[in-house]
């Protein structure tokens, strides 16, 4: 968790606020973080798994984006810049993610996860191919107000990762949040 939590303070795009969900942990998550003073905003809740923890965050979010990471990855120190930029200049963009590059336990790359947005109609990419959001959540930024009006996360789903739960960013395109003017 602290690997994720100083990929997240070391951003070079810093004007954010970081909301970290102990979902009923049973470790030493409330010390590791209260390291970090008030520089995360620390919210706590029952164990509800990973879609309940991410609404929790939602409902607390103030930012007119949103991002999610989960404790076991960390972000390269553009991906925030990189990703508003692209949200600024273009807003009927509703969310974007990035590609993964899957590491073992030492940090040795292990695979990539592309995304590769010219894989054919949307519900081929999302559920056959898994190529606009690759492996998780982790790598998406999107509107606050997007996520919000598709529902958020459905806990029914999987771990509720984008790539198993595509469902969510399929109705993506057709919610009046998506259509900014």
């Amino acid at each position: 968790m602290r690997r994720a939590v100083d990929s997240v303070m070391g951003q070079s795009f810093q004007d954010f606020e970081l909301l970290v969900v102990d979902d009923g942990s049973t470790d030493d998550t409330r010390a590791v973080l209260s390291e970090y003073g008030d520089r995360i905003r620390l919210l706590t809740k029952e164990n509800g798994g990973p879609a309940a923890a991410r609404n929790h965050g939602l409902q607390n979010a103030r930012g007119e984006y949103v991002a999610f990471l989960d404790a076991d990855d960390y972000w390269i120190r553009e991906k925030l810049q990189r990703q508003v930029e692209l949200l600024d200049t273009r807003p009927a963009v509703g969310f974007c993610s990035t590609a993964t590059q899957v590491v073992d336990s030492a940090g040795r790359p292990a695979g990539d996860w592309p995304c590769r947005p010219d894989a054919g109609p949307l519900p081929d990419i999302l559920f056959l191919h898994g190529t606009v959001i690759s492996g998780s959540t982790s790598g998406v930024l999107a509107r606050r107000q997007l996520v919000e009006a598709i529902g958020g996360f459905d806990p029914a789903c999987a771990a509720s990762r984008i790539r198993i739960c595509g469902s969510a960013w399929l109705r993506a395109p057709s919610t009046p949040a998506s259509r900014r003017r």
